[in-house]
């Protein structure tokens, strides 16, 4: 009987991490990159809760919550650096406006806009240390990071 309870609370749990999966836009990958992720987003929803942040409904609004967590990560502050947050907000802007970016992983927008706004406003923030806040390798971000660049013909920044 207690076998019976625990696989029911084993499939309970891995409905839940199902649905974080899709609601977020995730691959399902092996264990260990399943338990990263999970950890990652329930990092992000304690963000979310604690900043008082709207619950995300659409892809956009992932992004915005996944830009914010990863400014917040490194302490930048996001109200008072201007020049952070206008580039941050202007690549946002232009992202959110794109139907080819609603079917990328928001996660992986979200660490190369990261990397541009840094870049831009003169943040010394590597791509490795974005790689690990995001979970995402620096691979994802250089190829983000070279999309956007040509897709939006960003000025200022060089390969």
């Amino acid at each position: 009987m207690f076998e019976d309870e625990y696989l029911k609370q084993m499939q309970r749990e891995d409905e839940y991490y199902k649905r974080i999966e899709i609601s977020y836009n995730l691959k399902r990958g092996h264990k260990a990159k399943k338990e990263k992720n999970t950890q990652l987003l329930n990092q992000i929803e304690e963000f979310r809760v604690k900043n008082n942040v709207h619950e995300p409904k659409c892809i956009s609004d992932r992004l915005l919550l996944y830009l914010r967590y990863g400014i917040d990560s490194f302490g930048l502050p996001w109200s008072q650096d201007a020049m952070l947050n206008n580039s941050v907000m202007k690549l946002y802007g232009l992202v959110r406006g794109d139907m080819n970016y609603t079917n990328k992983n928001p996660l992986s927008v979200a660490s190369a806009i990261l990397y541009i706004s840094c870049i831009i406003s003169g943040k010394k923030i590597s791509q490795k240390d974005i790689s690990k806040i995001y979970s995402v390798a620096e691979s994802v971000i250089r190829n983000y990071y070279k999309l956007i660049k040509n897709d939006f013909n960003i000025p200022g920044i060089d390969f």
